[in-house]
Formats: C-alpha cells, sequence, structure tokens
C-alpha cells in the first residue's frame, strides 16, 4: 500500500523533528534560514526536493511559525544561528497571519451558518412529516354562545286566539246528492 501525500509529509516532519530538534519543535517554532532547503536537500539525499518543498510549506504557513517571525529575531539553520529577521520579512509573516486568521474566521462563520441552515431544514422536515402522521383533528369546539335561560326564568307565552274576519263571514253548505 503506498502512502498518501500527507502521510509522507508528516512522516518527514517527524523525521525533520527528531533530526534537528532545536529547529523543528512543534510547541516553540524559530524562524528558519532563508535557503534551508538547500541545507536540508544536501543532508537528506533520499528525500525529493518536491517534498522537502512541502514539509517546508506546511511548517512555516503555520500560525506559531508566523508568530515567531518578529523583526530582528535570529534565523536557525542546521549549524546554528545564520541572521535575523529583516523588517519586510516580519511584515510579510504579519500579513500573512492576519490573512490566515480572516481566512479561519470566516470558515468558522461559513460552517456555524451551514450548521444552522441544516438545523432549520431538519426541524422543517420534522415538522412536516409530525403533520402527515398525526390524525386529523376533530372539529373545533364552537365558540361559546349566550347561556340559555332555565324554563322557570322564561316568560310564559301569551294564549294563542284564532284571527278575527276582517269582513262579512259566508257560510256554504254542502249538499248531499240522492243516491243513484
Amino acid at each position: 500500500m503506498t502512502e498518501s501525500k500527507l502521510d509522507t509529509t508528516r512522516r518527514i516532519r517527524a523525521e525533520l523533528a527528531e533530526r534537528w530538534p532545536a529547529l523543528f519543535n512543534e510547541g516553540k517554532p524559530v524562524p528558519l534560514a532563508i535557503g534551508i532547503r538547500k541545507t536540508l536537500l544536501a543532508a537528506m539525499p533520499k528525500v525529493t526536493d518536491e517534498l522537502i518543498g512541502r514539509v517546508l510549506r506546511s511548517w512555516c504557513f503555520r500560525p506559531q511559525y508566523l508568530a515567531a517571525l518578529t523583526a530582528g529575531a535570529d534565523r536557525h539553520g542546521l549549524e546554528g544561528i545564520v541572521g535575523t529577521v529583516s523588517d519586510e520579512a516580519a511584515n510579510l509573516a504579519a500579513e500573512q497571519l492576519h490573512t490566515l486568521h480572516t481566512h479561519l474566521a470566516e470558515k468558522a462563520k461559513a460552517k456555524r451558518e451551514a450548521v444552522q441552515i441544516e438545523e432549520a431544514r431538519q426541524a422543517e422536515a420534522k415538522k412536516k412529516k409530525a403533520e402527515q402522521t398525526e390524525p386529523p383533528k376533530a372539529n373545533p369546539p364552537a365558540p361559546p354562545s349566550k347561556p340559555k335561560p332555565t324554563p322557570s326564568a322564561m316568560p310564559k307565552p301569551a294564549p294563542v286566539e284564532p284571527p278575527k274576519p276582517s269582513g262579512p263571514v259566508i257560510v256554504v253548505k254542502k249538499r248531499r246528492l240522492p243516491p243513484s
């Protein structure tokens, strides 16, 4: 099984930390000498230029390393202190550190927003599922009406009298027909 690029980079970084612990200390990185890539290639002939480049990029763009690049700080090589960090290099490192922090803050914000959107989507899906599975509700109760009076409190209706004729009354009698 072949090793991934990330695993290879980690393995070489661990080897560098083992061989030169003062230079590649995870807890307290120091500014490296300009041109240390060529020195490392000469000291580690079995490692390719591309791999050394990847390892140094991953090492030198860490926030801890960028923070260590302050103006006037000593630069270190395999043989010891070889120079100092210039104002220009310190300013560039400060800009890169600021950019890195801004990028990480934006990434964290985007992740929080994505989580909130996903939570809202899940809540909406759960609500829809609950609406689909719950039985239909019975008719809601009618609004309260006026209370009905009790029979004893109700007034008695007035007696109903047949209507009085307004004109003369004609009575028609029916005759019986003789049997035929």
